[in-house]
This record gives C-alpha cells, sequence and structure tokens, in this order.
C-alpha cells in the first residue's frame, strides 16, 4: 500500500538545520501520508534492490538525493594479524586539536548527502564540523583518531562502538596529504583501536559516487555489506 509508512521526527537534526525535518520508515499496516505535509524535509532510505518502496516513494514526490554503499570486515585478534599491520600508535585527539580538525572538514566532504539544494554548503561543512567536535568530546562518536606529524594533523576518523561493532562516522584527509597513504593509516589505525577494545567487526559507509573512498575501502580488505539510495522530499513552511 501506497501509505504503509511511520513519520519520525529528526529532532536533533531540526533543531540544527532550523527546520522541520523527519524521518520516513516503511511499516506495514501504517499510514502516515498525512503527516508528511507537517514537515519541511522528509528522508527516506531504502534498499537499491527494493523496487517498490522506490516507487512508493515516487508516487508521494520523493526525489533521488544519493546512493550509499556500506562496507563490513571483520577485525582479527591481535596475535593472528602480522605484526608489522598493528604496532602502530593510536592518536587520539583532544580538545585542542578541535580547531585544526573543523579546517580539515570545511569543504571536505563535497559528496555528502547533505548538499544543494536540500543544504547549503555551510550547513554541510557546520554539521559535519559539530560531528567530529562530538566525536573529540566522546558525546556523539566514541572517539577521534588522528595521523598527525609535529604539529599538523594530517587526517583523523572517528568510531562509535557499539558492543562488539564499531563503526566509522566520518573519515578526512588533509588536502595537502591526500594520495600519500593517509586514508590507509587511519583505517589501520581504526583496526588497532578495535583490536585493543575486543571489536569484532568494524564497519563504514560512504556515497557511490565517491570513487576515491569505495577503492580505498576495498582494497584495505573490506566487503559490500548493502546498497542503499536516499531520498528527500520537501515542503515550505506554511
Amino acid at each position: 500500500m501506497v501509505d504503509d509508512f511511520s513519520v519520525s521526527e529528526l529532532t536533533w537534526d531540526s533543531a540544527f538545520f532550523l527546520k522541520n525535518m523527519a524521518h520516513l520508515n516503511f511499516v506495514e499496516g501504517a499510514s502516515g501520508a498525512a503527516s508528511l505535509s507537517d514537515f519541511e524535509l522528509v528522508q527516506a532510505k531504502v534498499s537499491t534492490e527494493n523496487y517498490e518502496q522506490m516507487s512508493i516513494l515516487n508516487t508521494l514526490g520523493f526525489q533521488l538525493a544519493e546512493g550509499e554503499i556500506d562496507f563490513s570486515m571483520w577485525v582479527m585478534d591481535k596475535t593472528s594479524t602480522d605484526s608489522s599491520e598493528t604496532s602502530g600508535a593510536i592518536t587520539l585527539a583532544d580538545f585542542a586539536d578541535i580547531d585544526k580538525i573543523k579546517t580539515i572538514v570545511e569543504n571536505n566532504f563535497t559528496m555528502s548527502r547533505y548538499r544543494q539544494p536540500w543544504f547549503t554548503a555551510k550547513e554541510r561543512d557546520s554539521f559535519y564540523q559539530l560531528w567530529a567536535e562530538k566525536a573529540i568530546k566522546g558525546t556523539f562518536d566514541d572517539v577521534c583518531l588522528i595521523v598527525k606529524t609535529g604539529l599538523i594533523i594530517k587526517g583523523f576518523v572517528t568510531l562509535k562502538v557499539v558492543n562488539s561493532i564499531a563503526r566509522i562516522g566520518l573519515i578526512s584527509v588533509a588536502p595537502n596529504f591526500k594520495q600519500q597513504g593517509v586514508g590507509k593509516s587511519l583505517l589501520q589505525m581504526a583496526v588497532n583501536y578495535c583490536q585493543i577494545h575486543n571489536v569484532r567487526q568494524l564497519l563504514v559507509a560512504t556515497q557511490l559516487a565517491n570513487t576515491t573512498a569505495i577503492r580505498l575501502y576495498s582494497k584495505f580488505g573490506f566487503s559490500i555489506n548493502t546498497l542503499s539510495y536516499w531520498f528527500y522530499k520537501t515542503h515550505d513552511p506554511i
């Protein structure tokens, strides 16, 4: 049925972007059509194989925003891995690194689904800068790891751990250090962190258009977990 869905408000997102935002979930027997008009932006995420749900979203006036590929890899024990691959030190970002990491974020997430015409570049950058700051403080993601030489931060990666599974939230390399192996070093540092904290699976997602990230994760040993599409529907406030 075209109205078999529920709509839940995105409270934090709404407060940050100063617009009423919600997420559509497909739920059999629900009827949420009337609530769509209550929000300025409603998002939905569906599998690339679920043509029925995509058809419903099209009927409801949703637009395709971005494709997403989710990767996963099993983290082996230190005792079963080559020592040369796990001996790298883990460097945690601290409060003094926040401003430098925010500078790395700026204009470095251009392929994000938080993009025009739905979001401005300034809104996008501010969103990820706050995400990184919260990771450093341990109030959103749990930790922020950095590759650093002297006072220069070359890149960072954030991790959220739930039970024995960790997810990379953000990973970014400073513009002056791209194509120098920093991304691989960040991933290895994330793996080392997982091994120390008894994490068995590491997840990471990126946009289908981000071929550079896809190549990096594939070469590092990640496997494709799921493929999805993000859809948006906008409604001008009354």
